[in-house]
């Protein structure tokens, strides 16, 4: 399993060039190899981020943004990849695109997808879905994502979140096993509560049962396992630093 960084983690510091340029380059030094894009101020250019990429040595291994910013623009995103070497254009937020609480609505999503996923053919890129905690709900006693899934083109894939999954009182472990082939791509995202409400920490340092994922990922043939942390209680680089040494030590 590879292990990289969701840059997200970084957006303060994604507002121009240079902060991107400087911050690919301490995640290289930090020893990620891989990252997922997103939040990048629009102010850099596609250009940019790849000059960032090639002089740093971090290796995109694809993008992920909210539905309704990637759907309706899916060859500009097909041509970001294409551009940076990336092979995931993974959707996010759901947002306002549907009513995913009803199956009626789970399969409009499905459709919406499929629709984009025409684009992809022959471009070596694979589509893939990021279910949030809202998105993970029983429907007459099924799972929305399940069902999302179940309507969707074969080859489109989810990219699972530990956080997601288990703020949505599920078991990561136990979703990374049970959606083995299906899930290349999961986010790292660890947490504890603190009066009630999620408080985000490095991996390992939350509530998490490490071992049990870092099991179920080896199991289900997990590709890149990418760190997230996008708030911090101290410096936001050091947070992802503890984050990559936990992950390298495997638990």
């Amino acid at each position: 399993m590879k292990i990289g960084v969701q840059i997200s983690s970084l957006r303060p510091f994604l507002k121009m060039a240079g902060e991107v340029r400087e911050t690919f380059i301490k995640m290289k030094k930090i020893g990620y190899d891989y990252a997922q894009i997103q939040w990048i101020s629009p102010d850099v250019t596609d250009g940019e981020i790849h000059a960032a990429l090639r002089e740093s040595g971090l290796i995109c291994a694809g993008t992920q943004e909210a539905m309704d910013e990637v759907l309706p623009s899916i060859d500009k995103y097909i041509e970001k990849n294409l551009l940076w070497g990336g092979k995931y254009i993974t959707v996010g937020s759901l947002g306002a695109a549907g009513d995913f609480k009803s199956r009626e609505g789970c399969v409009k999503i499905a459709e919406r997808f499929n629709r984009a996923n025409e684009k992809l053919r022959g471009t070596g890129l694979t589509l893939a879905f990021h279910p949030l905690n809202a998105h993970i709900l029983k429907i007459d006693g099924k799972n929305s994502v399940d069902i999302i899934m179940e309507n969707m083109d074969s080859e489109i894939q989810l990219c699972l979140d530990v956080f997601h999954i288990k703020t949505s009182g599920n078991d990561p472990a136990e979703w990374i096993k049970n959606r083995a082939g299906k899930s290349d791509q999961i986010h790292f995202k660890d947490f504890k509560t603190v009066e009630g409400r999620p408080l985000l920490t490095p991996v390992g340092q939350g509530i998490t049962e490490w071992s049990e994922i870092f099991e179920a990922c080896e199991t289900a043939g997990v590709k890149y396992a990418f760190a997230e942390q996008e708030h911090w209680e101290k410096d936001a680089f050091l947070c992802m630093e503890e984050s990559y040494l936990f992950m390298k030590s495997g638990g």
